[in-house]
């Protein structure tokens, strides 16, 4: 579905279904099902039409997350600069990463990010980026990782976590 989550009513949003079944649930829906776990959480935050939107969208998830005593379990992500800067003012205690490809880890480093969170072929691209996050103490994850030979390289460079539509193929891989 093509979708702009922005100009879009909660009950056009919330009627999507996504490819497991389920519709998309709203902020205050996932925080509710997060409560009933002790997984940590990774919440992404799109970036919008303009700044404003964006600080305004990192204040209610902030406060929302702060609302449902959740803070504690939860690692932000985002595309947007603004977007990261803003939840890194905004939660300063919880890990924040950057999605995007186009700012180095020694920036993010600079900005108080906590590492980087970055497509496969931006970590071919910039191999010393991996290796400046390690010497450096900072996050490392890929994106989106499906195929055996991707996973298996991310594990041989020790990135410390992979987001990937294949949980299954993961494990398998790591003897689990």
């Amino acid at each position: 579905t093509d979708i702009n989550m922005e100009k879009s009513t909660l009950k056009e949003i919330t009627s999507i279904v996504l490819p497991n079944g389920e519709n998309i649930p709203t902020l205050d829906a996932y925080l509710a099902a997060a409560k009933r776990t002790k997984v940590h959480l990774v919440l992404e935050l799109k970036p919008h039409a303009t700044p404003e939107a964006e600080t305004a969208a990192a204040e209610a998830t902030v406060k929302a997350v702060e609302a449902a005593k959740l803070s504690k379990r939860v690692t932000y992500i985002t595309f947007s600069r603004h977007a990261m800067e803003e939840l890194i003012r905004l939660a300063p205690k919880n890990d924040v990463l950057y999605l995007g490809g186009d700012i180095s880890p020694e920036e993010l480093e600079k900005l108080g990010a906590a590492g980087g969170d970055y497509n496969h072929g931006v970590y071919l691209k910039h191999p010393e980026w991996l290796e400046y996050m390690k010497q450096h103490g900072m996050i490392s994850n890929i994106w989106t990782v499906n195929h055996p030979v991707d996973m298996i390289w991310a594990m041989r460079q020790q990135i410390d976590f992979l987001t990937t539509d294949r949980p299954d193929l993961f494990l398998q891989l790591q003897g689990k």
